[in-house]
């Protein structure tokens, strides 16, 4: 369906709105949510100029919807608001996809009392995540799958066109690149977050960080499998409850693990959802295919993010790509290879061979948790 064919969001006093969203696992920059399903993201050149690059190629749907840069102003004593009424415009021009209804729920849950969450991982006690307030406010941000507590909502006016905002300092004002956010309109998102391939650092890293980050994936499941657990969230329709577990807990799973991992995040708490293991595999797949042709394009340090709604399962299983900050495309291959502390270990005529490995193991996984769900075989 062409965009501009699409139903408009009906706009509200709260249309542009902007949500801090305070991470507390993964993900260090800074977020905001937008009601019409956008989030609004701290600017990194480098991920701005990877999402402008991959419009043009075919790993385009696996992408979240790029919508450009805005202005927001920010402090402690006024909050965040969109500077330009231009940017306004723009995102007024922004629709969900065709196949989601406008915003008609709150996203935010209210937590009346202390909350545990149990996690639990292969060969180890449960791990427990404790909810402090009783009063927090939480919400969801789809690079930290665990519950976010955000901050009061700022609602912002519209300004008449021909009224610009007044001049801000430059330290007032920060860059926003605007992306789809992959949890609008889930009543109960679960996301696994999965930090993909056999190497995370960046082409322009320092030595420590190479170092730190080379340890990090060969303690891990990252060197072994491609991939390993950077976050999850899962809903439990019997308890009412999400399960979590964060990045701390990924970087000790080994491959039996991760493999519990992953079943568990396909098991609503009474039966495994193997109905969107067919559905994930083909999509599995179809990435594999495409990134093999993808020849200069590193993705390190990327995300895998599987999303479907626990409340919903009739609805599809969704597979995207995020966090471009220290991915490198090929025309940055050609042209900066020289400049590159680290460039990657295979030249420009190759794919990321690292990622398509933990492609691979995905699959592999799906696989054999399907073949022993129908065969009644325990693992």
């Amino acid at each position: 369906m062409n965009r501009e064919h699409r139903p408009t969001i009906k706009e509200s006093k709260s249309s542009f709105a902007l949500l801090p969203l305070n991470h507390r696992v993964g993900g260090h920059v800074r977020m905001f949510r937008l009601a019409n399903g956008a989030i609004c993201k701290a600017i990194s050149n480098k991920e701005r100029e990877f999402y402008e690059d991959v419009e043009q190629t075919a790993l385009q749907s696996f992408v979240p919807r790029y919508m450009g840069v805005i202005v927001i102003s920010y402090n402690d004593d006024n909050g965040a608001k969109i500077v330009l009424e231009r940017d306004r415009r723009r995102l007024r021009q922004f629709t969900p996809p065709p196949t989601i209804r406008p915003l008609r729920r709150s996203t935010t849950t209210v937590v009346s009392g202390d909350t545990v969450l149990p996690v639990y991982r292969s060969g180890h006690p449960p791990y427990y995540n404790s909810i402090d307030s009783a009063k927090s406010r939480l919400q969801r941000t789809v690079s930290s799958p665990a519950l976010i507590k955000t901050d009061k909502i700022d609602v912002i006016q519209p300004t008449p066109p021909e009224e610009e905002a007044p001049a801000l300092t430059q330290q007032d004002t920060h860059d926003f690149i605007v992306i789809e956010d992959l949890t609008f309109e889930k009543k109960h998102p679960c996301v696994l977050d999965l930090k993909m391939g056999t190497r995370q650092y960046g082409v322009y890293a320092s030595e420590a960080k190479m170092k730190s980050q080379t340890r990090k994936c060969a303690l891990s499941t990252s060197k072994s499998l491609g991939v390993r657990m950077c976050g999850m969230q899962v809903y439990r329709a019997r308890t009412g409850a999400c399960l979590t577990q964060d990045k701390y807990i990924g970087r000790e799973l080994d491959a039996d693990g991760f493999r519990d991992t992953l079943h568990s995040f396909l098991h609503d708490g009474e039966r495994l959802v193997v109905e969107f293991i067919p559905d994930l595999i083909s999509k599995l797949w179809r990435l594999e295919r495409i990134l093999k042709t993808m020849h200069g394009y590193r993705f390190f340090g990327s995300s895998l993010l599987i999303i479907y709604d626990g409340a919903n399962t009739a609805r599809p299983v969704d597979l995207r790509i995020i966090d471009f900050a220290h991915c490198v495309t090929k025309q940055e291959m050609i042209q900066n290879h020289s400049r590159m502390t680290y460039p990657p270990e295979h030249g420009v005529d190759q794919p990321d061979h690292g990622y398509i490995k933990g492609l691979n193991s995905l699959i592999s996984i799906l696989r054999t948790i399907a073949t022993r769900h129908f065969n009644a075989s325990p693992y």
